[in-house]
């Protein structure tokens, strides 16, 4: 194994196995007696961190007013890619399969190669027109069954979470989308969001995935303005 395959590798595995981490779970939104938060993925080694997540996820409710409701009905939304961890997915396959109490879906995000704003406006709001048809990601399906999700009303509230690995790209780029899409947020206030949970920015994959669905928002007469300021 090369030296840059060993450094990839490493890191990779950091991110695998780190467990919880406080500062990325985050509230999204409430609605009335259910939650949505971002999170990162609760597993560290074979342990999936449900007791952990739970603690974090009562300390920010209680941030906000609210208290951790008792015996929530949890329904976990895996972004992550079956190439990603195939002992990660394992882990928190295995630990939904043991607790039928709970529901568990997995809906892999990639991102874009592709930066809608390097393309002439023209092709941008064309291809942005056909968004649901082409691209693989179509977060209308994600963010519209988080959001359908959280109305529905039942006799136990529901604590609902959506991660990839680190809780920053792939997380990033759905709770973007949820957040423009249903709390009227603009791209410039999502993306300067999901850059400052972690110490390093969004990746470009997902932030050109959020992108290209601002500018399909936006011919929907649902977004704003999908340029981009840093605020650097």
């Amino acid at each position: 194994m090369g030296y840059k395959n060993f450094i990839i590798l490493i890191i990779l595995t950091s991110f695998t196995y780190c467990g919880v981490i406080n500062s990325r779970v985050i509230l999204v939104d409430k609605i009335g007696n259910n939650f949505l938060f971002r999170t990162n993925t609760p597993v560290q080694g074979d342990d999936y961190q449900m007791k952990e997540l739970l603690e974090a996820m009562a300390e920010k409710i209680s941030q906000s007013g609210y208290q951790l409701p008792q015996d929530p009905m949890i329904h976990s939304y895996s972004l992550v890619s079956f190439v990603d961890s195939i002992k990660q997915n394992y882990t928190e396959d295995k630990y939904f399969k043991n607790h039928t109490e709970y529901k568990f879906t997995h809906y892999p995000i990639f991102g874009s190669i592709v930066n809608p704003n390097s393309l002439p406006n023209f092709l941008a709001k064309f291809f942005s027109k056909y968004y649901p048809i082409w691209n693989h990601d179509n977060m209308n399906i994600i963010t519209q069954e988080l959001r359908e999700n959280l109305l529905q009303q039942g006799e136990r509230p529901k604590i609902i979470f959506f991660h990839c690995i680190a809780g920053e790209d792939r997380t990033g780029q759905v709770f973007g989308g949820y957040v423009m899409r249903y709390l009227n947020w603009s791209y410039q206030r999502a993306l300067d969001f999901d850059n400052q949970v972690e110490t390093r920015k969004i990746n470009n994959g997902s932030k050109y995935g959020l992108n290209w669905y601002c500018y399909y928002l936006n011919n929907q007469e649902k977004g704003g303005d999908c340029t981009y300021e840093p605020n650097y």
